[in-house]
């Protein structure tokens, strides 16, 4: 410290001494010499498919579909005479894929309170329906009849999982005596083939850069061991920023001895927090 501080110092001391007997009374009216602000900020717990902040223009889709691609229709050939339509009248099918038709909105199911382990699936916010449509020929298989997107928001630190349940595609109308219904069953134990009809899956999984944690994919391939239900993929940290989005990927085997007929059947997605 300079000396010209050292003595400006001192004349303010002198000065203080000085008036402190004249101030004793009015001790009671100092003011305090300092204050705290608090904040309390909390964050909405969120943890869904898609993440929706009314309508603005950063919003994350719970998800898309995509047609499946006729270059990848392997055996047998469509010809000109190959049903054009669907059974729902007005539906346009793919010639030798899927082709989406939307019977449901996407957002209905953004922002499901779910939890692993829960006994019963959420009362609110019913799985969108929606249908690929498709023409296939005996003998033929498709590994891309079709595909869907979902994108998951999540900034529970536990993490997520989603669990699929499958049911086989069965026929809209009855065959044999006495009449039975037909089906394609779900088999994700190996690729499709011609020698016995089966429908799988598999899952592409392209992460949240800012997450946490690390991805299991039970279903990262045809033949992966993914027995039809259960959980799918989970991740145990928070994805929240742009979402971890999943691309799964259907395909369809037929063979030779299959009934012609409409085959449909679904997979359920539930998306939980852990």
């Amino acid at each position: 410290m300079s000396k010209k501080l050292i003595a400006g110092a001192g004349v303010v001391a002198s000065f203080a001494v000085a008036l402190a007997p004249l101030a004793t009374f009015a001790t009671s009216q100092i003011t305090p010499n300092g204050k705290k602000d608090t904040l309390s900020v909390t964050i909405e717990k969120v943890c869904a498919f898609g993440y929706d902040t009314d309508g603005t223009e950063n919003d994350i889709s719970a998800g898309s579909h995509t047609d499946g691609t006729f270059s990848s229709y392997t055996g047998g050939t469509l010809t000109t005479g190959t049903q054009g339509n669907t059974p729902a009248s007005g539906n346009t099918a793919g010639k030798g894929y899927g082709k989406w038709v939307a019977t449901g909105d996407p957002e209905a199911i953004t922002f499901q309170t779910y939890n692993a382990g829960d006994s019963a699936e959420p009362a609110t916010g019913s799985p969108v329906a929606d249908i690929a449509y498709g023409i296939m020929e005996v003998g033929t298989t498709q590994e891309d009849f079709a595909r869907t997107t979902l994108t998951v928001v999540c900034n529970n630190d536990d993490g997520y999982q989603i669990s699929g349940t499958t049911e086989s595609l069965s026929s809209l109308t009855q065959h044999g005596s006495p009449a039975a219904t037909l089906t394609i069953p779900f088999d994700n134990s190996k690729a499709v083939n011609t020698t016995d009809s089966s429908w799988n899956l598999k899952i592409t999984a392209t992460p949240d850069t800012s997450a946490t944690g690390t991805i299991t994919n039970n279903a990262a391939a045809f033949n992966s061991s993914w027995a039809g239900s259960g959980v799918l993929v989970s991740r145990n940290g928070i994805a929240a920023k742009t979402g971890d989005t999943f691309e799964i990927q259907y395909a369809v085997g037929i063979d030779n001895g299959q009934a012609a007929d409409t085959y449909q059947g679904s997979i359920t997605y539930v998306l939980a927090q852990l």
